[in-house]
């Protein structure tokens, strides 16, 4: 769920980057630490409404002819309040090391009213009692620990590998977690052309087996893959005081659960009423985002930055603020 990656400022004169991460690393003995707030209030799932997820069924009892259909009108309410920290390690000059804290507050309230039809009778449909539940919950989410290793020793264009492995530390019961390992290897292309550093990040998410994935035989499945392609810019404004970025965030999930709108199996009156079937599929999740970074006085930076979602794949919101303070120790 979290966005914010373990960006630091790499040079004397750019602050560096937010979302995305550039080829350079911190420098031997040099420490970095961040602590940051996403805020997620999910609007939609593959385009459909979380305020209208409606659906028809129809209930057999046995070897009874008699065919009832259920109509639900069902909403979910979802916010997650996300607070992360990041520290960052130059192991050496070319080598960092970097370990992600999520701690999240997720709200969750979720309302059901319906009707019930029988067709063996003209009677009208009959309404269903409504059901509304509603909780919280507050812990750690998924620790992880970042790896990463400038290839390069260019004075303007650095490339970097790495590799980031996250634990099943989070309550994915309680949604503040994914219950499942995950390994991500990734690349890094940025290249600095005056005050403008543009960068590259391309990367593929493996996923462990999760409670949270079942078949219906009850057999516990990997999270679905993803390709992740990202890049984006930071503009130098004022040289060490602020920088300007522009950033784009891209995952492609591999063949993962998903929604759309159905017709209904029902007859008249209930045909009219909305209806959802889920299948599986490929499709894409792309995000981009514009925010700051400003350093009040040496070693200290606050940033903000705005994420906006371009498409309607998977559980999305619409828009993602962050604000954070970091702060560099060392040379």
């Amino acid at each position: 769920m979290t966005f914010t990656r373990s960006g630091v400022p790499t040079t004397i004169e750019s602050l560096g980057t937010i979302l995305t991460q550039r080829g350079e690393t911190l420098g031997k003995h040099n420490f970095f630490f961040s602590f940051n707030y996403q805020r997620f209030r999910f609007d939609s799932i593959d385009g459909i409404s979380l305020k209208h997820l409606d659906t028809v069924n129809q209930i057999t009892f046995g070897t009874d002819p008699n065919k009832v259909f259920v109509a639900a009108h069902n909403r979910v309410d979802l916010l997650v309040n996300q607070f992360t920290a990041v520290g960052s390690f130059g192991l050496t000059n070319r080598m960092d090391v970097s370990v992600l804290v999520p701690f999240s507050k997720v709200t969750l309230k979720a309302g059901s009213t319906g009707e019930q039809l029988n067709t063996t009778n003209n009677n009208p449909p009959s309404a269903l009692v409504p059901i509304f539940l509603a909780g919280s919950a507050t812990g750690l989410g998924d620790l992880a620990v970042n790896v990463k290793y400038k290839v390069t020793n260019w004075e303007k264009t650095a490339i970097g590998i790495g590799g980031e492995v996250r634990f099943p530390t989070g309550d994915e019961t309680n949604y503040l977690g994914t219950g499942s390992y995950g390994i991500k290897p990734y690349v890094i292309l940025s290249h600095t052309s005056g005050r403008i550093t543009p960068n590259v990040n391309l990367g593929y998410q493996w996923n462990g087996t999760s409670n949270l994935f079942i078949n219906s035989a009850g057999t516990h499945l990997n999270l679905p893959s993803s390709f992740l392609y990202s890049g984006g810019a930071d503009y130098r404004v004022i040289n060490n005081k602020l920088t300007l970025t522009a950033e784009f965030l891209g995952q492609a999930v591999i063949n993962g659960p998903r929604l759309v709108a159905a017709s209904s199996p029902a007859p008249a009156p209930l045909a009219s009423d909305g209806n959802i079937k889920s299948f599986s599929g490929t499709y894409a999740m792309d995000n981009l985002s514009a925010g700051f970074r400003c350093r009040p006085f040496k070693g200290l930076l606050l940033t903000g930055n705005v994420l906006f979602a371009l498409d309607n794949g998977g559980l999305r919101s619409k828009i993602v603020p962050l604000a954070g303070i970091s702060y560099k120790f060392g040379k």
